[in-house]
């Protein structure tokens, strides 16, 4: 039986037992659906991502822009 992405990360989400973590999040699937996933469950999130001095990257730019979001 294959286990359902979806409840592996409400699982292992719901087992941080702090209320505060960071996240390292890029424009990807996986960071992103951590984030989420953080969010519904009520946590406080601080999301590290970074650029080039001067260059705004793709990763950069959505994970900016999905911070602002939620």
């Amino acid at each position: 039986m294959k286990p359902n992405i979806k409840g592996v990360i409400q699982n292992c989400v719901s087992s941080i037992p702090d209320n505060e973590v960071a996240l390292c999040l890029s424009s990807g699937l996986n960071s992103n659906s951590i984030l989420f996933e953080l969010v519904e469950q009520g946590k406080k999130v601080t999301a590290f991502t970074f650029s080039m001095e001067g260059i705004e990257s793709r990763d950069y730019v959505h994970a900016k822009k999905n911070c602002e979001t939620f």
